[in-house]
């Protein structure tokens, strides 16, 4: 786990652990975010979608990355969402969770269930930096 705690075992077996310095317990700390798709279209030469980007912390900051309404609709030549997703593993950002919305028919041959693409949360986690902002950094590639 980054190197930073040593790990030792007593004769009981029990496993103990030596912080070395302050700095080590503020990488067990954790910061995170959520990245959430509520709405995609895909047409001929390109894509819409709604996605916003949560930052969960005292600060409480929200970002919208990109819209399908109004006056800021912006249409991508490319997926948003997985370069978004890329974006935040290259800043540290750990992938937790993924979780896409499921539906399910009736039909007369029975249940089908699938994932809807088009809306999606994505949960993520790094360690807590000294001097990083949590929204570091920005995703101004909007």
């Amino acid at each position: 786990m980054y190197g930073l705690i040593d790990l030792k075992q007593n004769e009981n077996m029990k496993t103990t652990y030596a912080l070395q310095n302050a700095n080590e317990v503020q990488s067990l700390l954790w910061e995170y975010c959520v990245l959430q798709l509520f709405g995609r279209k895909i047409q001929r030469n390109h894509i819409t979608c709604n996605m916003s980007i949560y930052y969960l912390g005292t600060e409480g900051k929200i970002q919208m990355l990109s819209t399908m309404q109004g006056e800021d609709i912006k249409r991508w030549m490319y997926d948003p969402w997985a370069m978004t997703v890329g974006l935040l593993g290259r800043s540290e950002w750990e992938l937790i969770s993924i979780q896409h919305v499921a539906v399910s028919r009736v039909w007369p041959f029975g249940t089908v269930g699938f994932l809807m693409q088009d809306q999606a949360i994505a949960y993520f986690k790094r360690p807590i930096r000294v001097g990083r902002r949590i929204d570091e950094p920005l995703l101004n590639y909007l």
